[in-house]
């Protein structure tokens, strides 16, 4: 449990004078990117110069965002305190990761697997459905004289989103303090029809073709896997996300399948991973033996290792957790 008190005295110890930057995992999905963005758009609303850190490569899915707060570097060589969001290590932050050693003071803001002691300070709930709903109960506990509420409906939807986005449309990792929550951000003007047509709902002709590509590939060996390569002129120029993140989350649901994984052989010979369980069998573990790490049901991870060694791996692993 988070105690959003001390959060807020924390955040509010950080001086007005200096700029703080948030940033969420590499590969950022969208709780991490909304959750970003809302985190920011607070802050700014009480006097902070905040900005979100938000890759290049995972621009494509601010489109129907207001990205005037979103920063894609920053000059390390300036004063600047750094939240990290939706990560609990910091190798996850990517290129990222450096601003993080340089920060004047680093808080970790987070709901995932696995503790965290390289930041100064850590706020850590992995009960909790998302870290966007995290920083709607910090939202709440946030008593700004100057406003009748720090939630508006830009920032009540960015919240929505990112929580609808990491529970599969309120279909996962659901509590009835997330369904509280929702209807809190409803309450102050949350567009949650748009919120989560534009994270879970939209698929253009291009990506329905990507799900069928994958179908038609998946494999069977202990459980259930489809291996994507790069060299493949079809997936050379994909985005992450779309792959692993929007269309893979039709895969993750089949019925008969315990345990799924989607592996994507990159340019450079490193393999990205995703791994999800619909039985007992903990894929955190799992991903953390690659250097990865999740949650208990979905995980994901970026190794070097063959994709030869992963699939038999992962195979070993199930087998024995079988």
């Amino acid at each position: 449990m988070i105690d959003y008190k001390i959060l807020k005295q924390q955040l509010e110890l950080l001086p007005q004078s200096t700029v703080v930057l948030i940033a969420g995992h590499k590969n950022a999905d969208y709780d991490s990117i909304t959750s970003c963005i809302a985190l920011a758009k607070i802050l700014s609303k009480l006097g902070y110069t905040a900005y979100a850190l938000i890759e290049k490569a995972d621009m494509d899915k601010t489109y129907w965002l207001d990205t005037s707060c979103v920063l894609n570097t920053y000059d390390e060589n300036q004063e600047f305190n750094f939240i990290m969001l939706d990560a609990n290590r910091k190798e996850r932050l990517g290129r990222f990761e450096q601003l993080f050693d340089n920060a004047r003071t680093t808080i970790c803001i987070d709901h995932h697997e696995g503790g965290n002691n390289e930041s100064k300070y850590s706020f850590i709930d992995k009960d909790i459905s998302s870290t966007a709903e995290i920083i709607s109960h910090l939202a709440n506990e946030i008593d700004d004289p100057l406003h009748n509420s720090i939630l508006d409906e830009e920032i009540s939807t960015l919240l929505y989103a990112g929580i609808a986005a990491d529970t599969n449309s309120f279909y996962k990792r659901v509590t009835s303090q997330t369904m509280l929550v929702a209807s809190m951000l409803l309450y102050h003007g949350a567009n949650g029809t748009f919120a989560i047509k534009n994270v879970c709902k939209n698929l253009c002709l291009r990506e329905a073709t990507i799900l069928s590509k994958m179908f038609n590939n998946i494999q069977f060996d202990s459980f259930h896997y489809v291996v994507l390569d790069r060299h493949d002129d079809f997936f050379k120029d994909i985005p992450y996300s779309t792959i692993f993140k929007k269309c893979a989350a039709y895969l993750y649901e089949l019925i008969d399948v315990n345990v799924f994984g989607l592996f994507l052989i990159e340019l450079d010979g490193s393999v990205s991973g995703v791994l999800r369980s619909n039985c007992d069998i903990n894929v955190d573990g799992l991903a953390t033996e690659f250097g990865g790490g999740g949650h208990k049901k979905a995980a994901g991870f970026e190794t070097y290792e063959s994709i030869e060694v992963i699939l038999a791996k992962v195979k070993s692993y199930v087998q024995e957790q079988m």
